[in-house]
């Protein structure tokens, strides 16, 4: 096998979905990497988490996965649900990885937008969804389901105009595309 690509699911609540874990590591195995899983939580500041995670991941910079000297790795909310096989993502992470590329894939919040941003740094509304195609340039998206440059030393925080997910993509000047591949959130998954 080849080097590893990472996976950070940051917890604030302990969970995440099953199916996500495995499609990420059916996806990462089927490329010939190994699968690096991080999951944190224990603290309710979510930047915090975050950031731990990065602290965590540092450990294993020497046998991660580098392209132009950063590491390649996921990104994925514990909350955020794939609704598609592994496969269906084995391609995207292949062109990104061979072309040093950086990719999100939307899902809708409560407030009816999608967390994605357009290039001015405007949320997104199913409509303008509706005119991307896969692999156009967006502005910032949420760190709910993320491939892409991993800043192992980056420092997560919240200002007063976005969280710190933006945040994220704002300071570190991330050239970001779309994946429009279907995801759900847990909070909009009728149980019973």
């Amino acid at each position: 096998m080849n080097e590893g690509i990472p996976f950070i699911i940051p917890s604030d609540d302990k969970r995440a979905s099953i199916m996500t874990i495995i499609n990420i590591v059916k996806t990462i195995e089927s490329l010939n990497y190994y699968a690096v899983p991080i999951i944190v939580s224990g603290h309710s500041n979510i930047p915090i988490i975050r950031s731990q995670g990065f602290k965590i991941l540092k450990q294993y910079d020497d046998r991660l996965l580098h392209i132009n000297n950063k590491v390649k790795g996921f990104m994925i909310d514990s909350d955020v649900i794939t609704n598609f096989q592994y496969f269906r993502l084995i391609p995207y992470v292949e062109k990104a990885i061979n072309d040093d590329l950086n990719f999100s894939i939307p899902y809708r919040l409560p407030n009816g937008y999608y967390d994605i941003f357009d290039m001015n740094l405007k949320p997104m509304v199913a409509s303008d969804l509706e005119n991307l195609n896969d692999w156009d340039r967006i502005g910032a998206s949420g760190l709910g389901f993320y491939f892409g440059d991993l800043y192992l030393d980056y420092k997560f925080h919240y200002d007063e105009k976005f969280g710190e997910d933006i945040n994220y993509f704002i300071d570190n000047h991330i050239d970001l595309r779309i994946v429009k591949l279907p995801l759900s959130h847990m909070k909009y998954i009728e149980l019973y």
